[in-house]
């Protein structure tokens, strides 16, 4: 199953509503603290929600990653009874679920107190259907004439005319173990880990380096691509009964990964991910990623780019959609456009602005086949042309006042 879209409206900075086109690679600017990283979570939490099949509130973990203390952590500026709508359209051999599910805050009166209804349901595909709650009881939710409903995550149970549903919720559960997400700051490399079969990347990526001790080609073409993208590292995997260890070497050097530089370390997990999604059959469908550039020289960022590029590219139902300050990653991706490597139709771009208000708003940015946007944010990536501008006025202005 794959993401075609998803939205919110009234989630965390985001009062209005947000909509986001999910393409083979989706990319996600904005400055700190704008929303970001709340937008490239969602996902996890709209297909968690959707897969709980457990008749209690509002899911607000998945897999560690935690959305927030209380139902009420999600509404926009944290009203008491406030509402949430989320929204998704995902496909599975052109069967298609849209819908948009709005959430209450129901009967809170301090942090913790309230619990998550849903207030409204809209199917728009397979079948057009709403099921609304009519306002009176909380305690016994009823809907129209269906009378009380009961709910595990976004949908309703024991309802005939809403069974069409149940295979959705099965096969959330699959699409939720085919999301791979590695968060903004990575683990750093232990110096041997003990032999694990099995085990997932994880939101650090710590098993990286057990990934790469289990499949030989996977930690070929890894060090391949350390090797022409940075400085001519290489890897190796080393094994001492369960213990495994990865060494990287260059020109007759070799180091535990461990004690190398935290570039690398960072970068490590990334590369793994996106080589991993690259090879066909490989069973995940949406990788998301963090700040990939962490750590790293500008030099190495370009480079992540034509690696998400390369992800997006093959086209065996693989998306990718990153959170990210680099301008030369997003460079690269514009020049690889530019230079009809890969079709503008398969990228996304939004930019995240926070108004003076508070609230944070995601708009996009579409790329023509020449790598050109047809619209930028103000002073975005400007910084080093300023930097050298400044620099150029100091300098006229210390030989003016040394030659008066």
């Amino acid at each position: 199953m794959q993401i075609d879209s998803f939205g919110c409206n009234g989630y965390k900075a985001f009062k209005h509503n947000v909509s986001i086109d999910v393409k083979p690679l989706t990319i996600i600017i904005g400055k700190n603290n704008s929303g970001k990283s709340n937008i490239l979570r969602l996902p996890r939490l709209i297909v968690r929600a959707l897969a709980n099949d457990a008749n209690s509130s509002f899911p607000l973990e998945a897999e560690g990653l935690r959305f927030g203390e209380f139902f009420r952590d999600l509404v926009y500026n944290r009203q008491a009874n406030g509402k949430v709508s989320f929204s998704l359209r995902v496909n599975e051999n052109s069967e298609i679920l849209d819908f948009t599910a709005d959430i209450l805050n129901v009967g809170d009166v301090s942090p913790g107190a309230g619990r998550a209804m849903i207030r409204r349901l809209i199917i728009r595909e397979p079948v057009a259907k709403i099921l609304e709650w009519d306002g009176n009881s909380i305690d016994s939710p009823r809907y129209g004439t269906h009378g009380e409903v009961t709910f595990t995550g976004l949908f309703p149970v024991a309802l005939p005319e809403w069974e069409f549903l149940n295979p959705w919720r099965v096969r959330a559960k699959l699409l939720e173990q085919e999301i791979g997400h590695l968060g903004p700051i990575r683990q750093e490399i232990q110096p041997s880990v003990r032999a694990s079969a099995g085990k997932k990347l994880g939101l650090d990526g710590d098993a990286a380096v057990l990934w790469l001790a289990e499949d030989d080609e996977l930690l070929e073409v890894t060090s391949q691509w350390m090797k022409t993208n940075m400085d001519g590292w290489e890897l190796g995997i080393l094994r001492q009964g369960n213990n495994i260890e990865c060494e990287a070497s260059r020109s007759g050097v070799r180091v535990n990964l461990a004690q190398a530089g935290q570039g690398i370390q960072q970068l490590l997990p990334i590369v793994v991910q996106q080589l991993f999604g690259q090879k066909q059959n490989q069973g995940q469908r949406l990788f998301l990623v963090e700040q990939p550039e962490l750590h790293l020289h500008g030099a190495a960022e370009a480079p992540l780019g034509d690696l998400f590029v390369n992800t997006a590219q093959r086209n065996n139902g693989t998306s990718v959609i990153v959170e990210t300050h680099s301008e030369n990653l997003l460079l690269r991706v514009r020049r690889r456009i530019a230079e009809g490597e890969i079709s503008p139709d398969l990228v996304a771009l939004y930019w995240v602005e926070e108004h003076a208000d508070g609230s944070s708003v995601a708009k996009p940015i579409s790329i023509s086949e020449n790598g050109e946007v047809d619209w930028w944010p103000q002073g975005i990536f400007a910084e080093g042309y300023e930097e050298v501008r400044a620099i150029r006025q100091g300098q006229r202005r210390r030989f003016t006042e040394n030659h008066q």
